[in-house]
């Protein structure tokens, strides 16, 4: 007796016998049986999810095969990653100074003053010394005014191959105010006088 019945095929097959059993084992261990198991994998394969399949068939090299698809994974994805990351770049490019034209319209750089602050840049500029519990403190405070004012968070910039928080200059304003919240009961000037 078989449990075939009306629209149903009994497939038979050969197969390796080491192969079928380890095979047979891992279905009982997902909670499935053979049948339902080569069931599904023939519907995916139909509908096209395996599409790759035909190419693993027959092939041992699992090196050769990852290599063929990260390969094809990078042709199709990396040309428009790279775009995007170099233009995030260019755009933050924290080594920029502000300029300013003077009335006979040439440019003139102002003294250091960048589009992005880390907070111990800014501390230092304004001749303070921040200890990293500080920087931690400054950090929560800006974040909370950064997103009050502009309903999200600031994002972390790559500094010195380095992921930091940085400050846009637009809202210095808000860094000076945290690191005179957090400083004030115990800010040093580094320039003694």
């Amino acid at each position: 007796m078989t449990n075939t019945g009306q629209n149903k095929k009994l497939a038979t097959f050969n197969c390796d016998s080491e192969l079928w059993g380890k095979f047979l084992h891992r279905c009982q261990e997902q909670g499935t049986t053979a049948t339902a198991t080569l069931t599904q994998c023939i519907s995916l394969y139909l509908e096209g999810s395996l599409d790759n399949f035909d190419g693993i068939i027959g092939k041992r090299n699992i090196d050769e095969q990852i290599q063929n698809c990260v390969a094809l994974y990078l042709e199709q994805h990396l040309p428009a990653y790279i775009d995007n990351y170099l233009t995030n770049v260019q755009s933050f490019d924290l080594t920029t100074t502000k300029t300013k034209k003077s009335p006979n319209s040439h440019k003139t750089k102002l003294p250091q003053e960048p589009l992005f602050w880390t907070i111990k840049a800014r501390a230092k500029h304004l001749g303070l010394t921040v200890s990293a519990d500080q920087v931690l403190h400054v950090e929560m405070y800006v974040k909370d005014d950064y997103k009050e004012r502009h309903g999200k968070l600031p994002k972390r910039e790559l500094v010195k191959k380095t992921q930091m928080f940085v400050c846009p200059d637009v809202d210095v304003d808000i860094l000076d105010k945290a690191i005179n919240k957090v400083l004030s009961p115990t800010a040093t000037k580094t320039n003694k006088p």
